[in-house]
């Protein structure tokens, strides 16, 4: 009786989509059945990288949960929900994701419309953060944002994006019109 195990099964199968979608391959699975100690200190970077345990993983399959928390953000804006950015098939998914900057400051606004005459196509949520699962240490180097998921707010429209603030990563909010500067990155693909 002492082996059972104690999580209910949709939240094992909720913990084996984070990790697939964060590339982790089966066979290292086998390694952490192995090695206890191996075992224990994964969790302990899981949960730490999660930032809750996984008794609070939503495990209804909700694939806007599994990816916001497959990002391992220390803080997300209240607003960032699907309800405000629904995941979406946004037509990228076949094309490697770039980060791309100005080399001069604009609005969101002016951004996305000289993106879009250079010919790229704008990310949405579900590529952008699919992308940050897979590569969390991007947003170290400057904010990513999402153009190609937008929401008005009842004062303006606003878009999520990645930033690093106090050595910790963040997802939040930025006005379309407001300032865009060089060290911002937006994600897209070549159209």
């Amino acid at each position: 009786m002492g082996s059972l195990v104690k999580s209910p099964l949709s939240e094992l199968v909720a913990t084996l989509e984070v990790l697939e979608r964060l590339g982790v391959k089966p066979e290292c699975l086998d390694l952490v059945r192995r090695d206890k100690d191996f075992a224990k200190k994964v969790a302990e970077t899981l949960k730490s990288c999660l930032m809750f345990s996984t008794s609070t993983l939503d495990t209804s399959g909700n694939l806007f949960q599994i990816l916001l928390t497959a990002c391992c953000q220390y803080q997300v804006h209240h607003d960032i929900t699907e309800g405000h950015f629904p995941l979406v098939d946004d037509g990228t998914n076949d094309k490697e994701i770039l980060e791309l900057g100005f080399n001069c400051i604009v609005n969101g606004y002016e951004g996305e419309t000289l993106l879009k005459k250079g010919g790229y196509k704008l990310v949405g949520m579900k590529r952008a953060m699919e992308y940050i699962a897979k590569k969390p240490d991007a947003q170290k180097s400057h904010s990513l944002i999402v153009l190609g998921a937008q929401w008005h707010d009842g004062n303006g429209i606003v878009v999520p994006y990645f930033f690093l603030s106090g050595g910790k990563r963040r997802f939040s909010l930025h006005w379309l019109n407001n300032k865009f500067f060089s060290s911002y990155r937006v994600l897209v693909v070549r159209g």
